[in-house]
């Protein structure tokens, strides 16, 4: 695990104290020595080494998960900031979708993610949220989907979720915080082809 600060424009401004407790750019080796594992049918390939990238890959009609085995180590009452930089490429009727999640096993009814989901009938980024006492919610980000990289941008604290796409503010929700402690999480979901999730880094901060 590799700590690059130079890649990182804060999102939040210098009066606003932060504290990153996870980082991951992906370099080096494998990721199955970085405390990462994976659910479902898929693959997942180191694209770069040196420059750290890794892909996602759901197989057809399958949905494929990579997590943090067992860190549910992202507490929302310490006002948690996230940020992957992804390209997400879904097939027609597939999604991918980047966030966090409650223990798979036992609350994964609880997460929060930003989808690139061609099956659900809009053409731009959806910003989901799920507990298990208010169920499930999907609202448009206002941001045209597309297979470049971004910067996906989570808050979660207590109170709301705040997402973000390419530093920008693009959705605000006060209900469906997720109710338990979570892991970064990566889902791929196949539909008629292989659904794709290129990850670049992922970090997580709190406040202070």
């Amino acid at each position: 695990m590799t700590l690059i600060i130079d890649p990182f424009t804060p999102v939040y401004p210098d009066t606003r104290r932060r504290k990153i407790v996870f980082c991951d750019d992906f370099v080096g080796s494998n990721y199955a020595n970085k405390s990462w594992a994976v659910y479902g049918t898929g693959s997942v390939t180191k694209l770069d080494a040196l420059g750290g990238q890794v892909r996602i890959r759901g197989n057809n009609n399958v949905t494929y998960n990579f997590l943090q085995d067992g860190l549910l180590h992202i507490t929302p009452s310490k006002n948690v900031y996230i940020e992957w930089r992804a390209s997400l490429v879904p097939p027609s009727g597939g999604a991918a979708a980047v966030g966090c999640l409650g223990d798979i096993f036992t609350s994964a009814d609880n997460y929060v993610r930003i989808s690139y989901d061609r099956g659900g009938g809009s053409a731009n980024f959806m910003c989901m949220a799920m507990n298990s006492s208010q169920g499930f919610v999907s609202e448009s980000s206002g941001v045209t989907a597309n297979t470049a990289f971004h910067r996906f941008g989570i808050e979660i604290a207590t109170g709301y979720i705040c997402y973000f796409i390419d530093n920008v503010s693009v959705y605000k929700r006060v209900a469906n915080i997720p109710e338990t402690n979570q892991q970064l999480h990566v889902v791929c979901d196949g539909g008629g082809g292989s659904s794709d999730a290129i990850l670049d880094y992922v970090y997580v901060s709190y406040d202070y």
